[in-house]
């Protein structure tokens, strides 16, 4: 991660770093794993991940917790296989809030502006960035499993969202849903040419 590992009882608030971060699995700008709130995390700079199943996050890569007025800028490129990257927290198992990214986002497997794959529940967010995945691409959130597993009043204003593959998924807000999860087909707003 750039500024911190891994973070277990340890709430972290208005933290910044600005740099470049190159990693293989669980890399991003903050920390590699929020298990405590974090609370005004900006990040700005480029990310690059080589790891097959990494999850890249411009702020944190996987967050049991709750992630608030966190923003991010720059790039993140993901190259290894099946590999999630977003810009705020590649997974969410928690709570995602008042949030916003704007980075260019490149991914093999999922991409999406604020979380790749969400448990959790992602609120008053938005993203601008370009986003470039293979698989599955969306302006908010990539995927959205089980019934905890919430969107409202999102934004997605990215002008590029563009996936490879001639079977994958690009969507505005969200890019699929399963075990429960709800549609949100309402209270989510995207940008249109």
């Amino acid at each position: 991660a750039g500024l911190i590992g891994y973070t277990t009882n340890t709430p972290l608030t208005s933290v910044s770093a600005n740099g470049n971060v190159n990693g293989t699995v669980n890399v991003a700008g903050i920390t590699s794993n929020a298990t405590k709130a974090l609370t005004k995390a900006v990040y700005e700079g480029d990310i690059t991940s080589s790891g097959a199943s990494a999850y890249v996050g411009g702020i944190v890569a996987k967050t049991t917790s709750s992630v608030t007025l966190a923003t991010s800028k720059g790039s993140i490129k993901a190259t290894g296989s099946s590999a999630k990257a977003t810009g705020i927290a590649a997974q969410n198992n928690g709570t995602v809030e008042n949030c916003y990214s704007t980075m260019d986002v490149e991914s093999t497997d999922y991409v999406a502006g604020v979380v790749a794959y969400n448990y959790g529940s992602v609120n008053k967010c938005y993203s601008s960035g370009n986003l470039s995945g293979t698989n599955i691409g969306a302006g908010v959130v990539g995927y959205n499993d089980g019934t905890s597993a919430k969107i409202n009043n999102c934004f997605a204003i990215n002008h590029v969202i563009d996936v490879s593959s001639s079977t994958g998924i690009a969507m505005r807000v969200l890019g699929g849903y399963k075990n429960g999860a709800s549609d949100p087909t309402t209270n989510n707003f995207a940008y249109k040419e």
